[in-house]
């Protein structure tokens, strides 16, 4: 099926975007989303989903980074409970019960819950949800890299909304469509891909949409350079970015070790955030 009205603000001026006609990319000309124009079916997602590649294991300078994302979170906590949607096996659920959260998740594929219930973790099948997760009100609700899957944001959010507590926080990332890669890579760049990916966020449509939704900014930043993603974009080889060795997770490695590679990392960064042309979108929104 053919999308005939923007899926963030309904209006139907869309103009087609024809580098990405692999993708049925258009963009919304009243709020600037931009989306893919074709429905995917449900045989296709299927398809494409099947075998999906999941981490089973964190590398540290993930599970670091989720350690400090949590410190971020601390101030927020007063149900004590988290809910990570979309959240494969489980891993950042993990490192929040290590710090004593009530871990929820909601996922779609039965290998992730059932590997999550293992670990005791509490899992949601995303397309049966039931009343027991209404009742629940949420301190911090996550979404790592899932929006840009589906092609219904407002509803996304509504749900966010409706179990997350007032005040409570709002943790996502996502790719940035006006990233400095795309910008070099056009129509190569592999996020534009159909159907893994059926939003393209830029940070002026994510703040917008989440404003709508009566969500207010605490932060909002596009960093980083993918360079695993850069090469596979050019037909390079590289190990699968799921995997913890690749070429983004040996440079973080040495990113890590060294002052002058972690100062450059951090001037890179600024320019990248103060140009909104960073690869990687992350923001925490508060519900008011």
């Amino acid at each position: 099926m053919i999308l005939g009205n923007c899926i963030s603000c309904k209006s139907k001026d869309l103009v087609e975007l024809p580098n990405y006609k692999h993708a049925f990319l258009v963009k919304c000309k009243s709020c600037g989303f931009v989306f893919s124009k074709k429905e995917a079916t449900a045989n296709e997602l299927m398809a494409h989903y099947h075998n999906y590649p999941r981490y089973t294991t964190l590398s540290p300078i993930t599970e670091k980074r989720y350690n400090e994302l949590l410190e971020t979170l601390e101030p927020f906590r007063k149900t004590n409970n988290l809910i990570d949607l979309g959240c494969s096996n489980g891993l950042f659920l993990e490192c929040a019960k290590k710090k004593g959260w009530n871990v929820y998740g909601t996922e779609y594929a039965e290998e992730c819950i059932k590997y999550c219930a293992e670990k005791n973790i509490k899992l949601f099948k995303s397309d049966k949800l039931p009343d027991e997760l209404f009742n629940l009100k949420f301190d911090v609700v996550t979404s790592f890299e899932v929006i840009e899957h589906i092609n219904t944001p407002n509803e996304e959010l509504d749900f966010v909304k409706k179990i997350l507590r007032k005040n409570g926080a709002f943790y996502f990332t996502t790719p940035n469509f006006n990233s400095i890669s795309r910008f070099l890579l056009k129509e190569k760049w592999n996020i534009v891909e159909y159907p893994e990916h059926l939003s393209y966020f830029t940070s002026n449509t994510m703040h917008r949409l989440l404003l709508k939704h009566g969500f207010k900014k605490q932060f909002l930043t596009t960093t980083g350079i993918s360079l695993s993603r850069f090469k596979q974009s050019i037909g390079k080889d590289d190990v699968n970015r799921t995997t913890n060795q690749n070429t983004d997770e040996n440079l973080r490695g040495n990113i890590e070790k060294k002052f002058v590679l972690r100062w450059a990392k951090n001037t890179l960064n600024f320019v990248l955030n103060t140009f909104k042309i960073g690869d990687a979108m992350k923001g925490l929104y508060i519900n008011s």
